[in-house]
């Protein structure tokens, strides 16, 4: 009889675990009042930077769209938050833009001009805070937003600390087509820049380690290759603090290429050119005003300017075709010429 009770006791034991986390899983019912109405909504936990955000009003679900407290979440990222009662409205400060909230209004007014809140939801007062969409956050404070199912919790990242995730290089290898693909654990930023004597390509990844995976005995990675010009490509931790991983790409002989950044893939594309276009020179080309430079027919330098393209700023120079170019760099001062 007691080995009886003892085995129903377990039992009545394990399905209670399970229940219990069952129920763990399941969002939080809190009450709040809105529009003078005392409703049921779904909690929503908050964290911002990986640190949980205590509230007197928690985050929730409204009307199908997560509405975060204004306040908390902006004085956590470093904004300042003040109220006019005169006009209902939440004042925030953050870096250079001042932004006004309007309660139970669809529109925000950022530096002067008028914005549509994400969705056309308007900001509320919920248990007397201002409540805005999630997504409002994310556009005007350049926050990342990742979401956790299991915890119900939305986790906002910042700018600053997102930049700052010590990220891996992962992979290097070179496709049947002569591609360099240089693969990250996450977003990257590089700089990288073509050298001579002898002739290689060196690409600089920020805030970046190299994967041990990838290391030799020496703690570099080397890859012989001995096709499309290209001699080897190696890679080492060029610096520590800040964390730099450096890929040389050696050539036979400097070589023009186009090297494009994919977010969707984390992955460097380094491709190169050598390519010369044959022009009609009979043709009549079609004259512009953005024209400034023209060379008896042959290809024409259209427009120069300072831009940002795949996350990096540079000068670009912009051809009526496809140009054949040289780039080398000199010191003394200090300067890139491109022929």
């Amino acid at each position: 009889m007691k080995k009886t009770v003892t085995i129903i006791l377990m039992i009545a034991l394990l399905l209670g675990s399970v229940q219990s986390i069952f129920a763990e899983s399941k969002p939080e019912i809190t009450q709040v009042k809105i529009d003078g109405e005392i409703i049921q909504v779904q909690k929503v936990n908050i964290e911002v930077n990986s640190k949980l955000i205590q509230s007197d009003v928690p985050s929730i679900l409204y009307d199908s769209r997560t509405l975060v407290p204004i306040r908390f979440i902006a004085e956590e990222l470093g904004a300042t938050v003040g109220w006019n009662q005169e006009k209902f409205q939440a004042e925030v400060t953050y870096q250079n833009k001042e932004i006004l909230i309007t309660i139970n209004s669809d529109i925000v007014t950022i530096n002067g001009k008028e914005k549509k809140l994400p969705y056309n939801v308007p900001a509320k007062i919920a248990n007397d805070r201002t409540m805005v969409p999630l997504r409002f956050i994310a556009e005007e404070f350049g926050t990342t937003v990742d979401w956790n199912q299991e915890t119900f919790t939305a986790l906002i990242t910042s700018e600053e600390v997102e930049n700052a995730k010590e990220k891996e290089v992962t992979g290097i290898l070179m496709e049947n087509d002569g591609t360099i693909v240089i693969g990250a654990s996450d977003d990257v930023t590089y700089k990288e820049m073509l050298l001579k004597e002898p002739a290689r390509l060196v690409i600089d990844i920020e805030n970046s380690k190299l994967s041990s995976e990838l290391m030799n005995e020496k703690g570099q990675f080397e890859l012989e290759i001995n096709q499309y010009s290209i001699k080897e490509i190696r890679a080492s931790q060029h610096s520590v603090e800040p964390n730099v991983t450096r890929v040389v790409v050696e050539m036979d002989e400097a070589s023009n290429y186009d090297i494009t950044y994919s977010e969707e893939k984390k992955e460097i594309r380094v491709n190169f050119i050598d390519r010369v276009i044959e022009i009609d020179l009979n043709e009549k080309a079609e004259e512009t005003d953005d024209e400034i430079i023209e060379s008896n027919g042959l290809n024409k330098v259209t427009q120069i300017n300072f831009d940002k393209i795949d996350k990096r700023k540079g000068v670009v120079i912009h051809n009526k075709d496809v140009p054949k170019y040289n780039i080398f760099r000199l010191s003394e001062p200090d300067r890139v010429v491109i022929d």
